[in-house]
């Protein structure tokens, strides 16, 4: 297991349940991520990797956020119903 997710949230959100250890604002996050001390990635892999990440990334553009917007807007309207 290379990559480990976490989940942040900010703001005055507000969790109604439980949430994993890997979920919460930014101070549970941190300390979270601060347990683990395995090196795992040399400098190099994670060079590749971040250089992957950006080259498949979209244009910051006002159409591609437009976009991202209107898909969360469905994916919010298809949970509530």
């Amino acid at each position: 297991e290379l990559v480990r997710s976490a989940i942040v949230f900010c703001g005055d959100s507000e969790f109604k349940q439980e949430v994993a250890e890997n979920v919460g604002r930014i101070r549970k996050i941190c300390n979270y991520i601060q347990n683990f001390d395995e090196v795992i990635l040399t400098d190099e892999q994670v060079q590749t990797l971040v250089g992957k990440i950006n080259n498949g990334k979209l244009a910051n553009t006002l159409a591609n956020c437009k976009a991202h917007v209107q898909g969360l807007s469905e994916i919010a309207i298809c949970t509530l119903n």
